[in-house]
C-alpha cells in the first residue's frame, strides 16, 4: 500500500516537472527574439535617451539603442 503511494507521489512531481519543462521552453521560444515593444521597454528601464546617439553607450545600454 505505502509503495503504490510512493508510486503516485513520484509520478505526480515527474508530470509536473514534465509541465513545468515544457511552459518554460514555451516561454523560452516566444522571448528568443526581441521584438520593437521590449527592446523599448528595456530601454525606457535602463535609461535610453533615443535623442543620445549610440556610440554614448557602451556595453548593454549601446547594443539596445542600436537596435
Amino acid at each position: 500500500m505505502i509503495e503504490m503511494i510512493e508510486k503516485q507521489r513520484l509520478l505526480f512531481v515527474i508530470r509536473g516537472l514534465v509541465i513545468f519543462y515544457i511552459v518554460s521552453l514555451f516561454f523560452w521560444g516566444v522571448t528568443a527574439f526581441p521584438l520593437e515593444t521590449e527592446i523599448k521597454i528595456g530601454s525606457k528601464i535602463l535609461g535610453i535617451s533615443p535623442e543620445v546617439s549610440p556610440e554614448a553607450y557602451s556595453g548593454l545600454r549601446g547594443w539596445i539603442c542600436k537596435r
